[in-house]
């Protein structure tokens, strides 16, 4: 009785874990790979007024398994790690390694539009760097 117990947990456990895999592997659309997109950023609060934009430079890889990662420079010249996922036209970022400013938002046309929530709720936009 044991022994078909652990058999049947088995088998459900295997069974259960191939379909994971398989809803894993079929996101929303083909990702496009990007290798070293610098962006030009702004973030921009959306709840009450601001004195204006916190600008930045951006620099993004992606690879064709929807992997982001790169670099982030903000106006004060502090680097900044970010790491993120791409699913079709869906983005999220992670900016920063300690307490990291997360964004979720979509890549279309090769810019970024997403929104952060801290204190209040941001507008972040990336749009490629013309140089």
């Amino acid at each position: 009785m044991k022994k078909s117990l652990l058999l049947l947990a088995a088998i459900l456990g295997f069974s259960l874990g191939s379909l994971g895999m398989a809803g894993a592997a079929t996101h929303q659309g083909p990702v496009v790979s990007v290798d070293n997109q610098k962006f030009d950023t702004s973030l921009v609060a959306l709840d009450r007024p601001a004195g204006g934009a916190y600008e930045g430079t951006l620099n993004l890889s992606i690879s064709p398994d929807g992997i982001v990662y790169g670099w982030f420079r903000d106006d004060r010249s502090e680097l900044r790690t970010v790491t993120g996922g791409l699913d079709g036209d869906q983005i999220w970022l992670d900016i920063g390694s300690r307490n990291p400013l997360h964004i979720s938002g979509t890549y279309r046309d090769g810019i970024i539009v997403g929104y952060a929530h801290l204190d209040q709720t941001y507008e972040f936009d990336a749009k490629p760097n013309a140089i």
